[in-house]
C-alpha cells in the first residue's frame, strides 16, 4: 500500500513537472533597421557673373563650372590696367546636409603675375539678395581673399545650409561677391595685348560636423 501510494505520488509530481517544462512558450523577436544616407552635394553653378564700371567699359568673361561643380574656369576678355568690376558666383547645396566650403584655390591661370589682380573688397548676398560688404575683409590679391573665405566660420570656410520641408529638401545658395581691380601697375611685360587669361578656382565641401 505505501508502495502503490509513493508512486502515484511520485506520478503526480513528475506530470506537473512535465506539464510546468511545456508551460511556457518562446518565440524569437527580431528587429529590422532601415539607415537612410544623406547626401553632401555643394557646387559653383551658373551663372557666375562679371559686372563691369558701366560708364567705362563693360568687360566680357565667360565662367563655366566643371561636370562635377567643384572648379570653375573664368575666362576673361578684353581687359585693361586699372579697370575695376565686381565678379559673383553661387555656391548651391542640393543635398540633405548642411555643408562648409573650403580650400579655395587657384589651381591654374596663366597670368604672367596673378597678384597684379586685386580683390578690393569681398559681398556676401543676405536673405533679400541684397550685397552686404564683410568688413572684415581690408583687401588683398585674389588668392589671398580665397584664403579669407576659408578661414571663415572658425576655419571651416564658406557654410551653405539646406531647406527641409515635409520630408522633402529644396536647394539653397550662397552668393558671393568680390570687387576686383586689374592693377594700374600692370604694363605690357606682365599683361601683354591681345591675349585671353583665365584663372581655375577650386574648393573642396565637407559635411557640417565633419571636423
Amino acid at each position: 500500500m505505501k508502495k502503490s501510494r509513493l508512486l502515484a505520488l511520485t506520478l503526480v509530481v513528475a506530470v506537473m513537472l512535465v506539464g510546468a517544462g511545456y508551460a511556457y512558450w518562446s518565440e524569437a523577436l527580431t528587429i529590422t533597421s532601415t539607415v537612410n544616407t544623406g547626401e553632401l552635394d555643394v557646387m559653383f553653378v551658373e551663372p557666375a557673373d562679371i559686372n563691369g564700371d558701366q560708364t567705362k567699359y563693360q568687360p566680357n568673361a565667360d565662367c563655366t563650372p566643371a561636370l562635377d561643380g567643384h572648379s570653375m574656369k573664368i575666362t576673361f576678355l578684353r581687359v585693361y590696367p586699372g579697370l575695376k568690376n565686381d565678379f559673383e558666383f553661387t555656391l548651391t547645396n542640393t543635398g540633405t546636409l548642411g555643408a562648409f566650403v573650403d580650400d579655395f584655390k587657384i589651381d591654374e591661370h596663366n597670368f604672367l603675375n596673378i597678384n597684379l589682380i586685386r580683390c578690393n573688397s569681398i559681398m556676401f548676398a543676405d536673405n533679400d539678395g541684397a550685397f552686404i560688404e564683410d568688413t572684415n575683409f581690408t583687401g588683398g590679391s585674389y588668392a589671398q581673399a580665397l584664403a579669407y573665405l576659408n578661414g571663415l566660420n572658425d576655419g571651416n570656410g564658406v557654410f551653405v545650409d539646406t531647406l527641409r520641408t515635409d520630408n522633402t529638401y529644396e536647394a539653397q545658395s550662397k552668393k558671393i561677391k568680390f570687387a576686383m581691380e586689374f592693377s594700374p601697375k600692370l604694363t605690357e611685360k606682365n599683361f601683354v595685348e591681345d591675349v585671353t587669361y583665365f584663372l581655375n578656382v577650386n574648393a573642396n565641401v565637407h559635411q557640417f560636423n565633419g571636423r
